[in-house]
């Protein structure tokens, strides 16, 4: 997959999360009305986590793409990036680790 195919994927997911956002915010409206229950809203939010949780992963991925290749320019880079690097911690390479270390000790025990 080219760069310029990745960058499509992940504008299309962007689009469809800030879509799926404007709903939930539209909900939140009705449920401050009344129109909806709480735990409907709170059930959609759950069932968007998925999608956000995915967006992450490639906003990180994306990140490491766009990485300048030479060091003298990453420091600045990294700099300038540090929001997406706080919002997608998670998914670093060290963290996808141990968490997959985690689920190999649940296995086998």
């Amino acid at each position: 997959m080219a760069k310029k195919h990745f960058d499509e994927y992940y504008n299309s997911i962007y689009k469809q999360l800030i879509r799926l956002q404007d709903s939930l915010d539209g909900m939140s409206e009705d449920v401050s009305k009344k129109l909806i229950e709480p735990e409907r809203l709170e059930q959609l939010k759950k069932t968007i986590q998925p999608i956000k949780s995915s967006y992450d992963m490639l906003t990180y991925v994306k990140y490491l793409l766009d990485m300048p290749n030479r060091s003298s320019k990453t420091k600045k880079y990294k700099n300038q990036q540090t929001k997406v690097l706080k919002q997608t911690e998670q998914y670093t390479a060290e963290n996808i680790q141990k968490q997959n270390q985690q689920t190999i000790k649940k296995i086998t025990l």
